[in-house]
């Protein structure tokens, strides 16, 4: 769709916990340095070259294979993954999950280096610190403090043509890594909950609300380009024949199954420690403003009264409306 290789990613059912990624880092990728996880809050060149070096001690394993007669994937699932030309993979999935972490953050640094980004200096940070505080949870890394690096320079900059389906497809493939990390983030946090441990709580919501303020500035991302550029490259490959019918956005496997892991949460979010009670209102806001950012995204290109091609086609309220019940539903899986 892209130009650019399939991605593979692990089903969100099966991804691993950070001891595996942990215990993988220590014995099979030494490369990989430490200050990694600091390197990315660098200037993006610098950071890209980092990650590739890196890319290069993790590639993706040998034995990774598609996963075939997948009964946990609906048919809007597989719509969506093969629209953007994803393959859901199995195999050593420690090694798996930490290779789509970096080549995430890679997609992320290589399109703004080439294009530049119009994105807003605090969503900017925001997502560079998402990657960054994963692959530092994942990796047993120190995790640094958000950066301040204000971008790589605005779109259109050097007077090159930018590549807004590029943009597009690399924007939903950063997207699913982060939610894939928020999948984690959530089974830890009520693990910790569970077992009364209020540290280990805390330390997941942190990152939760990290990876969800990261998601927020993916969705910004991945509409970072003008609605002349949607009408005339995107929209036509959201549509037949180039997509299936009734394709719809609604049905991301891994926001599916981050959606249900929160509403299976719900009670215990609701009576952590009162030590806590301020990051899960932190996490709250920052799952509302992911919400705001697919509507603006949505109404941006679409407008505020029109069905969008990602929508069912018998949806009869709008995109936005659309939007906008489903994140007022969806916040009541985390309480005020």
């Amino acid at each position: 769709m892209s130009g650019d290789p399939v991605f593979p990613l692990l089903r969100p059912e099966r991804l691993p916990g950070r001891a595996e990624v942990q215990a993988y880092v220590s014995g099979n990728a030494p490369g990989v340095p430490a200050e990694l996880a600091d390197t990315l809050r660098a200037d993006a060149a610098a950071a890209l070259d980092a990650l590739r070096a890196a890319l290069i001690t993790v590639p993706l394993p040998a034995g990774t294979a598609p996963v075939c007669d997948d009964p946990g994937e609906s048919g809007g699932n597989r719509d969506n993954d093969q629209s953007f030309d994803i393959v859901r993979v199995d195999g050593e999935r420690a090694a798996i999950l930490l290779h789509s972490t970096l080549k995430g953050a890679e997609l992320l640094l290589d399109d703004a280096v080439r294009s530049g980004t119009d994105l807003a200096p605090e969503h900017w940070r925001a997502l560079r610190h998402g990657f960054a505080a994963l692959l530092g949870h994942l990796a047993g890394f120190p995790t640094p403090s958000p950066g301040t690096d204000p971008g790589p320079g605005p779109r259109g900059a050097d007077g090159l043509p930018s590549d807004a389906l590029r943009r597009w497809v690399r924007g939903h493939r950063i997207f699913m890594v982060l939610i894939q990390g928020l999948v984690i983030a959530v089974d830890e946090l009520t693990g910790a909950v569970a077992r009364a441990d209020t540290d280990q709580a805390a330390e997941a919501l942190d990152l939760a609300v990290s990876l969800m303020r990261a998601s927020e500035a993916a969705l910004r991302f991945a509409g970072d380009f003008t609605p002349e550029e949607y009408e005339d490259l995107v929209r036509p490959t959201l549509m037949p024949p180039a997509a299936p019918p009734g394709l719809s956005g609604l049905h991301w496997r891994d926001h599916e199954y981050l959606v249900k892991r929160l509403a299976e949460a719900r009670q215990l979010l609701a009576g952590v420690d009162p030590s806590l009670v301020p990051l899960r209102a932190r996490f709250r806001e920052a799952y509302a403003a992911a919400y705001d950012a697919h509507r603006f995204v949505c109404a941006r290109f679409v407008g505020e009264d029109v069905g969008s091609l990602l929508m069912t086609p018998k949806s009869k309220k709008s995109a936005v409306g659309v939007l906008t019940q489903y994140k007022r539903v969806r916040l009541q899986h985390i309480p005020d």
